[in-house]
């Protein structure tokens, strides 16, 4: 009974199309993940001296330490709650 509901809850989130193979996903997320990062990689370079430009040499170390503290914070709550799904949903 119980293994017979599991399985009606399974629903395809595209109706009428099939799933693609797992290794035609797994290249298609190694290769979008690459191109995100040759996108995003040379933002810092090319905005920082936009940034020094309009802020100032001592706006940008009080930007770059507020971006830092943000990067700290970022990675104890991650540290933290590691958790997902249900269990992270039942904390709030």
């Amino acid at each position: 009974m119980l293994t017979e509901e599991i399985e009606d809850k399974s629903v395809s989130l595209t109706p009428g199309r099939a799933q693609p193979a797992l290794g035609t996903k797994i290249i298609r997320n190694v290769m979008f993940g690459g191109l995100r990062y040759v996108l995003v990689a040379p933002i810092p370079f090319v905005m920082t001296p936009f940034i020094l430009h309009k802020i100032g040499v001592a706006g940008y170390g009080t930007w770059a330490v507020f971006l830092a503290i943000n990067g700290l914070t970022w990675v104890i709550y991650r540290s933290h709650n590691n958790r997902t799904g249900p269990e992270l949903k039942a904390d709030v």
